[in-house]
């Protein structure tokens, strides 16, 4: 989790900004069922939109499981209108 926040800081306050559906695909060839969540974070490190977070979400055998975790940084370009 440090070289997670390392990347971005330590989120402070979070806002929802935006939800996908599909598959999370293993690389044995399983698939499931997946939903992806954005937010966008203040952070001990930067202001709102210049950092986000995702997580994925699978079920499992009797409740959901996060699969991935994680910061992401606007590299270049510009954000979606979306993220904004």
């Amino acid at each position: 989790m440090r070289k997670l926040f390392d990347y971005c800081g330590r989120p402070l306050h979070s806002e929802f900004k935006h939800d996908e559906i599909g598959f999370k695909v293993y690389t044995d060839g399983r698939q499931k069922p997946m939903r992806k969540f954005y937010y966008a974070a203040d952070t001990t490190k930067y202001k709102k939109e210049t950092c986000f977070f995702a997580v994925e979400v699978v079920p499992s055998q009797s409740d959901l499981k996060v699969t991935t975790f994680g910061p992401l940084m606007l590299q270049s370009g510009q954000l979606p209108d979306w993220m904004r």
